[in-house]
């Protein structure tokens, strides 16, 4: 037999031979015809002989298999079942605490799941997988090679986690999964926050429903029993994204590779941030914003707006955002009218007292009705985070903000309304840092660069004066 043959059959220890067979040097002749020396003393196997004792122990719906080997050094344990023609690892022989899953469950052999975990129906679990005690799975979830979920956690139904993702933390709190979210492969979903500040306790984390969250991606619990890490529906987050502790994410965002949110970082609805845009604690981006590609934001950027560069500079409306989400020409004209007379003066990354002057013009605006309904907008009703922020100094409840997130009722303003109401409603988080700089405050590159293209447009239109008063056009 070859040690190949030897190790299949000697490491199953089921039907192995009483004595393995090794593998021996017979001894060979050279082309030459000259004699090998005399092989060596044969080693001993590479694993002894396991005498496997099996015990089976019936029950109405699945047997559980207990065994132990002759040498007393391991024993182990797996439930089976007939009508499934899966096996399932069990930490312990629990023959009959699997008879509450469905028939439909699928478990691979080699993996563990903890017979107080709740499996819906039509559940796959793949090989190597791991299901702790606290662990409900809505219906039709699969989970790929290497996969698992600790701690106290909640999956919806349709959730599918690809090879090494892994949700839940062993820590005190919960994290709870909407339905048809994908996980991919090494993604961190609801693991412990990485806050000095944190020194145990109850951490929680909500995430809706859709998501399409890819390679490498975490997302961390709150760091306080009082706040909640919140992510909305329908949102695409890529590669090695970092959402940190304690951000509030709404919906329809994409968010591309290596993006990082520090905590306490706030995103609207439906904004877009290239690769590798990293934001500062206590910002927030609002509604249809736009980062380009390597921004760092250091300050708050009004729904509506686009921005770049590193420290970000506030570059104009996002035209192309607001046209995408179905907005009208006269809607986001009017957009860009309330962008002039609110910036008009200019205003500086972290200049608190311009920032404040800011918000005073911006609720004037509001209020004198021009641009649209104002009164959801200022009460905040209508903010992209109503409801998904928890009551600071109590401990969470996370019903209201899953039913919030599963509300499909909003109320739509003119993205004017919200570019004003975004700037207003930022002063009332006294640790923001005021809104980045508008691009004609210190920006001296794109100054010169309007003054250029002033000049070369001043200098088109006398030489098409000269043109019409010579009669050649």
């Amino acid at each position: 037999m070859s040690i190949t043959g030897f190790l299949t059959h000697g490491l199953t220890g089921l039907g192995a031979p009483r004595k393995p067979v090794c593998a021996s040097t017979d001894r060979l002749r050279s082309t030459a015809g000259t004699r090998l020396p005399p092989p060596a003393r044969a080693r001993p196997p590479l694993c002894s002989y396991i005498d496997t004792t099996v015990k089976t122990i019936a029950s109405p719906r699945s047997h559980a298999v207990f065994g132990t080997d002759s040498n007393k050094r391991s024993t182990f344990s797996f439930t089976t079942s007939a009508s499934r023609g899966f096996s399932t690892g069990l930490s312990e022989v629990a023959h009959s605490n699997a008879s509450h899953w469905p028939a439909s469950v699928r478990i691979h052999p080699t993996a563990i799941v903890d017979p107080k975990a709740i499996l819906g129906e039509d559940v796959v679990v793949g090989p190597f997988c791991t299901i702790g005690g606290a662990v409900t799975l809505g219906d039709r979830c699969k989970m790929g090679p290497g996969a698992h979920i600790f701690g106290e956690a909640r999956l919806g139904d349709d959730n599918i986690m690809l090879g090494g993702a892994i949700i839940g933390s062993e820590e005190a709190g919960m994290t709870i999964i909407g339905d048809k979210n994908k996980f991919g492969h090494g993604a961190l979903i609801g693991v412990l926050c990485q806050d000095l500040k944190y020194k145990g306790g109850e951490c929680f984390l909500v995430l809706g429903s859709g998501n399409d969250i890819r390679e490498a991606v975490q997302i961390h619990r709150s760091s306080m029993a009082d706040l909640c890490t919140v992510v909305g529906n329908d949102n695409l987050i890529m590669g090695g994204c970092h959402l940190a502790h304690d951000c509030v994410v709404g919906s329809r965002n994409i968010m591309a590779n290596n993006t990082l949110l520090a905590g306490h970082v706030m995103v609207g609805n439906s904004a877009v941030l290239g690769g590798a845009v990293a934001v500062c604690p206590f910002c927030e981006i609002g509604s249809y914003a736009f980062l380009a590609g390597g921004s760092m934001v250091e300050g708050d950027v009004p729904a509506a707006m686009r921005g770049k560069g590193d420290r970000v500079v506030l570059q104009g409306v996002n035209f192309e955002g607001l046209k995408r989400n179905g907005y009208t020409k006269e809607e986001v004209t009017m957009t860009q009218k309330a962008c002039n007379e609110l910036f008009k003066d200019g205003v500086g990354t972290g200049d608190l007292q311009a920032a404040n002057t800011l918000a005073e013009r911006a609720e004037k605006m509001l209020r004198g009705g021009e641009y649209g309904e104002w009164e959801d907008a200022l009460s905040g009703a209508s903010s992209p985070f109503s409801g998904l922020m928890p009551e600071l100094g109590r401990r969470v409840v996370t019903t209201p903000i899953e039913n919030r997130l599963r509300s499909t009722s909003s109320k739509r303003l003119t993205p004017a309304v919200q570019l004003l109401a975004s700037v207003v409603l930022s002063r009332s988080n006294h640790r923001s840092p005021g809104p980045c700089g508008w691009r004609r405050s210190g920006d001296a590159r794109v100054d010169d660069l309007e003054m250029e293209v002033t000049r070369l447009k001043n200098e088109v239109e006398y030489l098409k004066s000269n043109l019409r008063d010579s009669g050649l056009i």
